[in-house]
């Protein structure tokens, strides 16, 4: 392992605080060295395990992630491993350049619990700025109305208005009276803004939504089957092979050395 790691630029490891060099020994000064935990190399709770679903409880994640009236629920990927694995990507790649300029190697100390609740983003700071814990809306928006999916005669779609004039523009294209003008109107009656424009899709198919609805954000919500035979998806070789099977391409396109 020592030998490895004296041909290394960047040494990643997921071992409990301290633990990695209980092992192997002193990791040289010469690399980069990533220490990705669960709750990082102090505090309280850095000795515990730290495991996806565990974080989305703790972390609040799920407190906000449900519909409202019933439980809570997870997001339905491991998402603070996949995000906590982008950080430390990001993290790595900025001490490879503080190297090349200073010549400073750095400790990069990474958790599951920091990236989750940085991750929290515009719902954290809503905590902050308010004093109050946000709650369960499904796949509403706590700052903006309507900004949710809808259902319609053939599944479902996500109306996601942004301003007071798309709003407007909504209102004319559905044909009803827009009684709340601001977004703080709206938010403020969320329940009957989105009662109305409920009432207005759900004899519609996807398709008519969307096209209907040019110009303001809409999407229909997709299957990952629909989403994976998407024209976009297609053009873009989303699914590639690795011996002889079909597997996820990397998201990451290089595609082009600029000279």
């Amino acid at each position: 392992m020592q030998e490895l790691i004296s041909q290394s630029d960047v040494v990643i490891e997921n071992f409990r605080p301290g633990q990695l060099e209980r092992l192997i020994g002193p990791i040289p000064k010469d690399v980069i060295l990533c220490s990705i935990t669960g709750f990082g190399q102090d505090g309280p709770r850095a000795q515990e395990p730290g495991y996806d679903l565990a974080l989305q409880a703790m972390s609040g994640i799920m407190s906000i992630t449900g519909e409202e009236g019933a439980g809570p629920v997870k997001v339905g990927v491991a998402w603070i491993d996949i995000i906590t694995g982008l950080y430390a990507g990001n993290a790595i790649m900025a001490a490879l350049f503080k190297r090349e300029r200073t010549g400073i190697n750095s400790h990069l100390d990474i958790s599951l619990w920091d990236c989750a609740i940085a991750s929290l983003a515009n719902q954290g700071q809503n905590q902050i700025t308010s004093g109050n814990d946000p709650g369960l809306l499904g796949s509403g928006h706590p700052n903006l109305v309507p900004y949710q999916a809808f259902q319609t005669s053939d599944g479902w779609v996500v109306i996601a208005v942004g301003s007071d004039s798309q709003f407007e523009k909504l209102s004319q294209l559905l044909d009803f009276e827009n009684a709340w003008p601001t977004n703080e109107s709206r938010v403020n009656s969320r329940k009957e803004v989105v009662d109305i424009v409920q009432s207005k899709v759900v004899g519609m198919t996807k398709i008519q939504v969307c096209e209907l609805l040019e110009g303001i954000p809409t999407s229909p919500i997709n299957k990952i089957s629909e989403a994976l035979a998407d024209a976009q998806s297609v053009a873009r070789g989303v699914v590639t092979e690795w011996n002889g099977e079909s597997v996820l391409a990397s998201p990451l396109r290089f595609i082009s050395e600029r000279e």
